[in-house]
């Protein structure tokens, strides 16, 4: 019973495993776009392929990251656009829009690769439940 117990628990609480994610930023400045791509530890993803496609899918522009993990390119033209960054079998995707409202704020940096203290309290809240179910269970 208790291994059935313990079974369910793990795979109610299991999440993706991910080892090293992508991740990448832009910003709109003047004439340029402004790309930051870097992974989840917060280390640039040096020399990252970056590709931009339009709504067809004709890619409008391409580059290379540099050893801080930046690329900018010029602005498009008004329209939809996809962003992917490709990066030592890691990839990352990002959808913008050029002209019209103003986009909603995104996190920052930071806040991306900060520590997820969050979810690190509800894993420790998740693991006493179960201890405390367990315990229960066991006393019976």
């Amino acid at each position: 019973m208790r291994g059935a117990i313990a079974l369910v628990a793990v795979l109610v609480t299991a999440s993706v495993a991910s080892a090293h994610g992508l991740l990448v930023t832009l910003e709109i400045r003047a004439e340029k776009v402004h790309v930051e791509v870097f992974y989840d530890d917060d280390t640039p993803a040096e020399t990252a392929k970056l590709a931009v496609t339009d709504a067809e899918g004709k890619t409008v522009a391409e580059g290379t990251a540099d050893d801080r993990g930046f690329w900018d390119f010029d602005v498009p033209t008004a329209g939809e656009y996809v962003l992917i960054a490709k990066a030592t079998g890691h990839r990352a995707k990002k959808s913008f829009t050029i002209g019209g409202a103003a986009p909603a704020a995104e996190p920052s940096r930071e806040q991306l690769t900060g520590v997820p203290w969050e979810r690190i309290a509800i894993g420790f809240v998740v693991i006493g439940l179960i201890t405390a179910v367990s315990w229960h269970l066991r006393r019976k």
